[in-house]
């Protein structure tokens, strides 16, 4: 049996009803020996599909996956800054390292703000006087 959705689905309706049938019936019984023998059958496909549609899940999960990656310093001004208003998107550093991230050191501001935040920045006035 190749591998689909579709057949997984099948053998599974048709194994629950075996499985039932089996505990009801009595041990030794003709009817209960095929039972369990169509089970074993049934229940060695259910694996191999079951098998192969977990293989081709991972695959594809992959593909379905988005990871999103935030830098530490927006996390943490999350949770331990107070933001003054929904106008205030970006956060920025007060001492212009980039290694200390501490709460007191971060701050909610504007877009205009960090751009005039940005020209106090000792490595972009240091860029600037490399270009010219």
């Amino acid at each position: 049996m190749h591998f689909s959705k579709k057949n997984l689905v099948l053998i599974i309706k048709k194994l629950s009803p075996l499985k039932r049938k089996i505990k009801t019936k009595v041990k030794h019984d003709k009817q209960y020996l095929s039972y369990l023998k169509e089970e074993k059958e049934l229940q060695g496909l259910y694996d191999g599909l079951e098998k192969v549609y977990r293989k081709e899940f991972k695959k594809d999960m992959k593909q379905r996956s988005m990871y999103v990656t935030l830098p530490v310093h927006r996390l943490v001004a999350e949770y331990l800054c107070n933001r003054p208003t929904a106008l205030h998107q970006q956060v920025t550093r007060l001492i212009h390292n980039k290694l200390s991230n501490h709460a007191g050191n971060l701050r909610w501001i504007t877009q205009e703000e960090l751009t005039m935040h940005h020209k106090t920045n000792p490595n972009v006035k240091k860029q600037r006087s490399s270009r010219k």
